[in-house]
């Protein structure tokens, strides 16, 4: 092969693998939505940016075509609108170019001739820049657009979403937007940075545990169930299955998962790499380059406890509901089928209440006259019946409920104490029970601990079972009882559980007092709202007085 030939050949290997690398992710329908104007306007958007004002007239050419008037009117609207000027005006929906027209007192036949004056094209722009008091994206502003890039690159991983946070950002900082061949690049080098942002965060764990996710990702085949059970789902709710998953908790606790701290990193961004993580095989993930097979082991791992977490409580919720239903429906049976015996003691007690409060019938011959009808064994078992068929006072379902104890109890202990419960309720009494519950388990069965339980978090409809007549506490009501509520408070995020994704302290879903200094600006700058709010409480005051004028006249 000549010297020339092979030249050519690298030069076109080098262009194609240049192609590959910056190949678009966004379809033809997604380019062209984002370099034109949106196919629906809106009434309100015609009405904010579409009305040119008396200064507007001003800036408009006065000796030339009325297609160029109307021409410099659309790219002065769609600056101020989109933040950038479309790069087919021919697209411009008609009912933009009827407003405007109407506004001028022109028409719009001809407007398609003004897309062939290039020139024009470029001289308007520059004029249409210079007055909304615009500016190009210069070097500075490129390296300020790049690091909020970045951060929002650590937050969302959608194409698309970026490239639209960006043009909003650039048209709020007034910016006039460059083309979609720019800004890719700026997208795919801001997500690129998010891995290296995301190694230097989990660095530190790293070096403690790398030994830990190298064994784990390089076992031998005897051991290649491991990473798979981890990242495995329950698949039922039964007692079983529950251990299963609190033996999973109990793994990553021994190996110290659970203090792992990933609060640098944006909850969407450790979702992504979870997600990401999930569908890998233990085999890709080891052929990954180190900084991310690294970062997302780390992030999969963590989350996956977090998982863990999640899944026991539903687990835990479906079951002891699952019994709870079970035990309603247990009551409703068991009235239907002593129905028939409980009408037989009735009749029974009529028969000797007619004999004890008949008068005529001496004292000493009421048992002659009880037994003249029956034999004493039949009356015997008719009592003993009763203790099968009477029920607490209050006819509750809670004794069914109890059968269930033995079963529960095969979990119970594993789930109070691999779960850590808090709550924002100082003193919450539900808490004290699982701590008196915790300390029993340890402690073993010693009937004298129950004297010390607390009560506090035990309803009304529950106190004749958890503390029967003769005082002393029965620990197997105290526990179902305990548990059942705790079913309750976690639902109702009155208790929350650390190391979990759904059931978090819900204060973690708002912005932190401490965060919240550095970042107040920047968010209401992105909710368009001033930083006083007393003025904008004022303006909404006159805004509301303006509605009601216009709402009496009509």
């Amino acid at each position: 092969m000549m010297p020339a030939q092979a030249n050519r050949n690298v030069d076109f290997h080098k262009g194609l693998l240049f192609i590959l690398l910056t190949k678009s992710e966004l379809t033809l329908v997604e380019q062209s939505s984002l370099e034109n104007f949106p196919q629906e306007i809106t009434d309100d958007d015609l009405v904010k940016y579409f009305i040119l004002s008396n200064t507007d007239m001003e800036q408009l050419p006065v000796v030339t075509q009325s297609y160029n008037r109307l021409g410099f009117a659309v790219q002065l609207c769609a600056l101020r609108f989109l933040g950038f000027f479309p790069k087919n005006l021919l697209k411009t929906p008609p009912v933009i170019l009827d407003f405007l027209a109407n506004q001028l007192k022109i028409k719009t036949t001809n407007f398609n001739r003004y897309e062939s004056k290039k020139s024009t094209h470029r001289s308007h722009r520059r004029y249409v820049i210079k007055y909304l008091k615009f500016k190009k994206l210069n070097i500075c502003s490129r390296k300020n657009i790049a690091q909020w890039l970045e951060d929002r690159a650590m937050e969302h991983e959608n194409t698309v979403f970026l490239i639209r946070l960006l043009c909003e950002k650039l048209l709020q900082e007034k910016i006039v937007r460059p083309g979609i061949t720019t800004i890719e690049p700026m997208i795919a080098k801001a997500r690129s940075k998010t891995w290296n942002k995301t190694y230097r965060i989990v660095c530190p764990i790293i070096k403690k545990n790398r030994s830990f996710i190298d064994d784990l990702l390089n076992s031998d085949e005897d051991k290649d169930n491991q990473f798979s059970w981890i990242k495995s789902s329950p698949v039922a709710n039964s007692s079983n299955a529950i251990i299963e998953t609190l033996e999973r908790i109990e793994f990553l606790k021994m190996k110290g998962v659970y203090k792992w701290d990933l609060s640098k990193i944006n909850p969407n961004r450790l979702k992504f790499l979870f997600d990401y993580g999930k569908r890998l095989s233990k085999y890709k993930l080891r052929r990954m380059p180190t900084r991310k097979r690294y970062s997302i082991a780390i992030v999969l791992l963590k989350m996956t406890i977090e998982k863990n977490v999640d899944d026991v409580i539903e687990q835990f919720d479906r079951n002891i509901s699952d019994k709870h239903s079970s035990a309603r429906r247990s009551l409703d049976d068991f009235i239907k089928d002593v129905s028939r015996s409980t009408n037989e003691k009735i009749w029974l007690l009529r028969k000797v209440g007619k004999i004890i409060l008949d008068k005529n019938i001496k004292d000493s011959n009421i048992r002659k006259s009880i037994y003249k009808d029956m034999t004493i064994k039949q009356f015997r078992c008719a009592i003993e019946d009763c203790d099968r068929v009477i029920r607490p006072k209050d006819d509750n379902y809670f004794d069914f409920f109890s059968k269930f104890f033995s079963d529960i109890r095969k979990y119970s202990p594993r789930f109070l104490s691999a779960l850590h419960f808090r709550s924002n309720i100082a003193n919450n009494p539900i808490l004290k029970n699982i701590n008196f519950i915790k300390k029993y388990n340890r402690q073993g069965d010693q009937e004298e601990l129950l004297n010390d339980a607390p009560l506090d978090a035990i309803p009304k409809q529950w106190k004749e079972y958890v503390i029967p007549e003769e005082g002393k506490i029965n620990y197997r009501y105290y526990e179902m009882c305990t548990l059942w509520e705790l079913r309750g408070a976690i639902r109702s995020g009155n208790i929350w559980v650390e190391n979990s994704r759904k059931f978090t302290d819900p204060e973690s879903y708002l912005i932190s007092k401490n965060q919240w200094p550095s970042v107040k600006r920047e968010f209401l700058k992105m909710v368009n709202l001033p930083e006083n709010f007393s003025n904008q409480l004022e303006k909404k005051k006159k805004e509301l007085a303006d509605l009601l004028c216009a709402a009496a006249l009509i």
